[in-house]
Formats: structure tokens, C-alpha cells, sequence
């Protein structure tokens, strides 16, 4: 099965990937500190794998240090929006194809991407092999999430029955020590971090998100445009009253791999 990502690159979606970005910067940046420090040493090439517009690959520059820093990304529509700066830039490409148009990185970071794809096990050796020699993989999926109010658990399990639709998986952070042990790359830390996200910020990355995916095939042949008109609307309220009763019990799967010696 062909990878498909759903959550497109229209403007609805770098919208939403701007406030996603503001919303996990505080926990990827303290893994990301964690990495570096696993890495012992400033490395000279730092890879950010399907970075959107460009917003993880600035982090991930900052937090590392690399000389240089690259982002890659499938989208030319979300790349025609990233913004590098000195040391950071871009190019077009599938990251699920072998080798990258870069030399090996120190670090190679994934936010996001992996519960995307379909062939996981290859793709991990794959991304490992593009590796320099004592560099490291890390990347952040998530684990289990769980909504306090019923709008917010209708719309994850949209998502995770349209992911696996589509050969995807919405809690691939549950999978991803398997995946590793199935994929022959060495685990150099695997954790998971609890985050108690706002319930407005989320429900706004949510009612964007819906309007983007709503046309999807299976979207249109399981659910109703009034119930996804009701759930859209219930989360534009949510977004615009900050409630702290409102929110979302988040676990993070952090992982750090490396090529096999």
C-alpha cells in the first residue's frame, strides 16, 4: 500500500502546522537537548525528515547546533512557505526513498511522519543507513492520547479509522519498539513523555485539520457532511473558550535508534 498523507498542504494545513509547531516546541526541544547530549558532539550535518514549512527544521538547527541543517519534504507547496535562515535549508524529496540528496547526518529527526507510512520496518533500516558513523535517529510519534470531552474523542477516532484506511497508524509510538527489534537497528533510548495539552489549542489544530480531510474516500463513505458539520463546529467552540477542564492527556513516544555496528 502506497503512502497517502491526509493531512495535505493547502493553507488550512501549514495553518495548522504553525500551530502545531507552537504547541510541541516545549517538549521536542528538551528531547532534542537530550539528543544532543547522547550525541556528544556538535554534529556537522543535522537532517529533519518531512518538515513541512520548515518549522521543525529551525528547532531542530537551534537545539543541535549543526553547521548546517536541512529540511526535506515531499510538498513543494509547503516548502514554497519555509523559511530557513543561516545554516538552514530545504530540498524536495521523498523521505521514503533512499539515499537522501545529502551527505550521511550526524542527526536525523522525525516528527510526526512515521504514522504516516506503511512499509516501517524498511524505512527504519533505511533511514538509519543514511546515517554518519556514531549518528543517531531520534524520533517523537505518539503513544496514546486521550480527550476529556466527548468532541475531542470522536475526532481521534475519525483519525484512526481513517488512517487505517490507509495502512496507517494513528498510535505508532506503541509499535515503534517492535518496529525497531523487526527493523535490526539498535534502540539507544526509548521513553515516553506525559503532556497535559490545552483542550482550545488542540480543538483548534483539530476543526482545521477536518476541513482538510473531510473528502477523503473513506471520510465520505463512513460519515455523514452533518456529522462532520456538528463535530467541526463543537471544536470551533472549544477552540475559542479556553477551559483548563478541557484538555488532553498526551503520551509521546520519544525513540533514539542507530545503525547496527
Amino acid at each position: 500500500m502506497s503512502n497517502t498523507y491526509t493531512f495535505g498542504d493547502n493553507d488550512r494545513a501549514s495553518e495548522r502546522l504553525r500551530q502545531l509547531a507552537e504547541v510541541y516546541a516545549p517538549s521536542s526541544r528538551a528531547f532534542l537537548e537530550e539528543v544532543r547530549a547522547l550525541l556528544g558532539r556538535v554534529p556537522a550535518l543535522a537532517c529533519d525528515l518531512g518538515c513541512g514549512p520548515g518549522h521543525t527544521t529551525r528547532l531542530v538547527h537551534e537545539v543541535s547546533g549543526a553547521a548546517e541543517t536541512i529540511g526535506l519534504e515531499a510538498s513543494e507547496r509547503h516548502l514554497a512557505r519555509a523559511a530557513g535562515g543561516a545554516g538552514v535549508r530545504f530540498a524536495v524529496h521523498d523521505v521514503t526513498r533512499t539515499p537522501f540528496p545529502c551527505p550521511p547526518a550526524e542527526l536525523i529527526y522525525v516528527r510526526f511522519l512515521f504514522t504516516h507510512l506503511t512499509e516501517r520496518p524498511r524505512v527504519l533500516r533505511d533511514w538509519t543507513a543514511q546515517l554518519a558513523p556514531g549518528g543517531l535517529l531520534a524520533l517523537e510519534e505518539l503513544d496514546t492520547m486521550i480527550g476529556s470531552v466527548p468532541a475531542l474523542q470522536r475526532y481521534y477516532a475519525i483519525v484512526e479509522a481513517m488512517q487505517r484506511a490507509h495502512g496507517q497508524d494513528l498510535h505508532v509510538g506503541r509499535a515503534l519498539p517492535a518496529l525497531a527489534r523487526e527493523a535490526g537497528v539498535e534502540v539507544v533510548r526509548d521513553q515516553v513523555a506525559r503532556m497535559k495539552l490545552p483542550g482550545h489549542r488542540m480543538a483548534s489544530l483539530h476543526y482545521l485539520n477536518i476541513q482538510t480531510w473531510r473528502s477523503d474516500a473513506f471520510v465520505s463513505a463512513h460519515y455523514s457532511s452533518a456529522e462532520l458539520d456538528t463535530l467541526e463546529a463543537e471544536l470551533r467552540e472549544l477552540a475559542a473558550h479556553p477551559d483548563p477542564a478541557v484538555f488532553v492527556d498526551y503520551h509521546m513516544r520519544q525513540m533514539v535508534l542507530a545503525a547496527r555496528a
